[in-house]
């Protein structure tokens, strides 16, 4: 009698949150460029209003890029809240099985599974002498996990397309585009890449935004 191929086990993957320091060092940085942002646009009015900052366009869209951090991080504030305590918890950053891959960032989508998955790839930016990156996955079935989404990941998407179309980036060619995680191009390479090539899946590949 042929033998049940036995499943392999869930990879679970940590970033640099599962880190204790690391992760009240996001939540300042964060807290810290809200707080900023927010003075700027609380005096923006007074500020506009100085010869010396009708003569400076610069500090002007300074200004209005303050705006838009400020309301994108208010928008996205339940989604990283979210995020950072399960992080405090110490739940991995990706979960990786015979199935698909779970985030942790978007874990109201479930476990997303392989075949939904138009592309898996690693975005570092626009140098490729980086050692780290995003993991970026792009799905070809954007309806079926629409109908999974969470109001604050709605609101996540809604911003990161927003951000995207504003600033002209690749992610925004895509029908439905979720960074995952941030992690060291040789730790993706070395924990995720077995597991593509053990379900036939293409490589691991480290994207320029270029």
């Amino acid at each position: 009698m042929a033998s049940i191929p036995s499943p392999h086990a869930p990879t679970e993957i940590f970033d640099d949150l599962d880190k204790r320091p690391k992760l009240f060092r996001t939540i300042a940085i964060f807290g810290f460029l809200m707080i900023i942002c927010f003075l700027v646009v609380l005096h923006s009015d007074q500020l506009s209003r100085t010869p010396w900052m009708r003569s400076h366009t610069r500090w002007m869209q300074l200004v209005f890029l303050c705006w838009l951090l400020l309301a994108a991080g208010v928008l996205r504030l339940p989604f990283n809240l979210r995020d950072w305590l399960k992080a405090f918890r110490h739940e991995p950053a990706l979960r990786l099985d015979d199935t698909g891959i779970w985030s942790r960032e978007w874990s109201s989508l479930g476990t997303i599974e392989w075949a939904d998955i138009r592309s898996l790839y690693i975005d570092i930016g626009t140098s490729v002498k980086q050692t780290s990156g995003t993991i970026v996955v792009s799905l070809c079935n954007e309806e079926k996990y629409f109908r999974r989404l969470s109001w604050s990941d709605y609101l996540s998407v809604a911003v990161s397309r927003f951000w995207n179309m504003y600033f002209g980036t690749r992610a925004a060619k895509d029908p439905l585009v979720l960074r995952l995680t941030m992690l060291s191009i040789k730790q993706a390479e070395a924990e995720i890449a077995p597991v593509l090539a053990a379900h036939d899946l293409p490589p691991l590949v480290p994207r320029s935004a270029n």
